[in-house]
């Protein structure tokens, strides 16, 4: 939906004066930046406007409100003039100026802020075709602001834009720790910034602002932020690592188990092989004993085996008897 504003002098029912009379020196300009603008692209807008505002001879005074994202990226001007000042032509002069700065600053809105008779009227427009929509908006604005008795034809469709639906797994969120808020919080800070507390110095409070990690980041970009880590997850890694920790320890001690039973088996047929061998030269040593103590009797010389001799000799006597 497109709303558009416009200030429409009531020329037919009051006597109409830009700024009025005597007393009427307060100007207010609010500058609107495109939806989205960083808070440093808002500063620079700025002060485009405040160099204008402190070169201009009737300007007596004036303060800054400059805005970032989260509240709208819309600056205020609060402007007093000069007391012998004609501020209709102070006006005027000043509302040239800022249009010769171009589109860089945004849309400026140059008001009284002594108050002057007018009322606003909207027009609102409504449609599912947002391109139809800002074409319709555009024209509209357009006719508006040629018509007499007009001031700050304005739409809003420039504030309206295509929004990314972040759709949270609730069940796995919860598992890491996460509600759908807190995750909503972590991509706004990493978009937009955050706010970290204050800080003192020289006798001021200042605010401490988190600059944003991805002003600029696509759908593709906010799927893959990283998150803040949770106590969820800091509990889990502590137990994950409580746990590789014994794993760790049950194994090495398994390791050590097997490695001295296999040490042990080799020592235990080490022993047994030393045992056998003992065994058999103790054999050995006994019955070199018992033969050394039981030795064989010597045989008798009438059971020898006849040497050649003997046996020449006892057939030459059988030869003589015969």
């Amino acid at each position: 939906m497109a709303i558009f504003a416009v200030t429409m002098m009531m020329a037919s029912f009051l006597k109409t004066d830009l700024l009025g009379a005597a007393g009427q020196n307060s100007l207010y300009i609010a500058q609107t930046l495109p939806a989205g603008s960083s808070l440093e692209a808002s500063d620079e807008a700025a002060k485009k406007i405040e160099d204008v505002l402190a070169s201009d001879p009737d300007v007596d005074t004036y303060s800054t409100t400059v805005n970032g994202p989260e509240t709208g990226s819309e600056n205020s001007f609060n402007i007093t003039l000069k007391d012998d000042s004609e501020a209709e032509i102070a006006t005027n002069r000043l509302s040239n100026q800022i249009d010769g700065l171009g589109d860089d600053v945004g849309e400026i809105d140059l008001q009284d802020a002594s108050g002057s008779a007018n009322e606003d009227v909207e027009i609102k427009l409504s449609g599912s075709d947002l391109s139809a929509l800002g074409e319709a908006a555009d024209s509209v604005t357009k006719k508006m602001s040629e018509t007499e008795g007009v001031t700050n034809a304005r739409n809003d469709l420039a504030s309206d834009q295509p929004i990314i639906h972040v759709d949270v797994n609730r069940e796995k969120a919860a598992d890491y720790g996460y509600s759908q808020a807190e995750v909503g919080q972590a991509i706004a800070a990493a978009l937009h910034g955050s706010e970290a507390g204050t800080l003192t110095l020289e006798g001021k409070e200042r605010d401490i602002f988190l600059a944003p990690t991805h002003p600029d980041a696509t759908p593709g970009e906010i799927r893959a932020l990283e998150l803040p880590v949770t106590e969820v997850q800091t509990q889990n890694a502590q137990e994950d690592a409580t746990d590789a920790v014994e794993e760790k320890t049950d194994r090495r001690a398994e390791e050590a188990k097997a490695k001295a039973e296999e040490e042990s088996a080799d020592q235990l047929d080490s022993a047994r092989e030393a045992r056998d061998n003992a065994a058999d030269q103790l054999e050995e040593a006994r019955k070199a004993l018992r033969d050394a103590q039981n030795p064989p009797p010597a045989p008798s010389p009438a059971t020898w085996p006849p040497t050649k001799w003997n046996r020449q000799k006892k057939a030459s006597n059988r030869q003589r008897r015969a």
